[in-house]
C-alpha cells in the first residue's frame, strides 16, 4: 500500500478492534482517506456511498462480502484500481473468497485476532492466501 494515496471503504464499526485498528490505525493513520459506511446492511445506500470512488483497499466480515457480490449495482462498480480485501471477524469461506475474487480480481485475505492480543493476531499474505487459514503470525503482535 502507498501511504497517503489509498482509498479505503470501511464498513464495520469503529467501537469493534479490527476495524479500529484496520481503518483508524494502518490506513488513516498514514494520511490515507477512508470512506466510512454508517449502516452496512444497507447494500443500496452502501453502494451509492463508495460508487463515486476509485477505491484500493477493502475490509470486511463474510457475510458481507457474499451480500455485496451478489448486489446487482456492487457489480456494476469498477474494481480496476482494489488491490488489498481483508477478512476478519468471522470464518472466510471459500465460496465467498471465490466469489468476490471471480467478481474483483482481488484476492481475500483473512485475518485472526482477539482483543487481548490485538485486532490481528495472524493474516494471510495478500496473493498467497490458503483459505481455511488464518496465516502467518504478525511481527511485535
Amino acid at each position: 500500500c502507498k501511504p497517503g494515496h489509498e482509498i479505503f471503504i470501511a464498513p464495520l464499526p469503529l467501537y469493534h478492534v479490527y476495524a479500529f485498528s484496520v481503518n483508524l490505525i494502518v490506513f488513516a493513520l498514514q494520511g490515507n482517506l477512508s470512506v466510512l459506511i454508517p449502516d452496512p446492511r444497507d447494500l443500496d445506500a452502501f453502494v451509492k456511498a463508495i460508487k463515486p470512488y476509485k477505491f484500493t483497499t477493502f475490509s470486511g466480515i463474510n457475510t458481507l462480502l457474499v451480500g455485496l457480490s451478489n448486489h446487482s449495482g456492487f457489480r456494476s462498480l469498477d474494481f480496476s484500481n482494489l488491490k488489498l480485501t481483508i477478512s476478519g471477524g468471522a470464518t472466510l469461506t471459500t465460496s465467498a473468497a471465490e466469489q468476490w475474487y471471480k467478481l474483483t480480481g482481488c484476492t481475500v485475505s483473512e485475518g485472526y485476532g482477539l482483543s487481548e492480543t490485538s485486532a490481528a493476531l495472524c493474516l494471510n499474505v495478500p496473493g498467497q492466501e490458503e483459505i481455511g487459514t488464518v496465516g502467518l503470525p504478525l511481527k511485535d503482535t
